[in-house]
């Protein structure tokens, strides 16, 4: 995984999902980390539209 690195550089969490996966289980990790900064690694090939829409209503910032 060639984000491992970046994630230990900035001492941050790595949650993987795929392209659908339901997001019950991340945003609960995400409300329990209470990130301000989400980075979505990969393009829409990696995740959806939807997830990121989920994302963005659950956190302040997303790069």
């Amino acid at each position: 995984m060639s984000v491992s690195p970046y994630t230990i550089k900035k001492n941050a969490n790595l949650l993987l999902v795929n392209e659908t996966e339901g997001l019950d289980g991340i945003n609960k990790h995400i409300k329990n980390i209470k990130p301000n900064k989400v980075t979505i690694i990969g393009g829409y090939k990696s995740i959806s539209n939807s997830v990121k829409k989920n994302l963005k209503k659950t956190l302040l910032k997303i790069k």
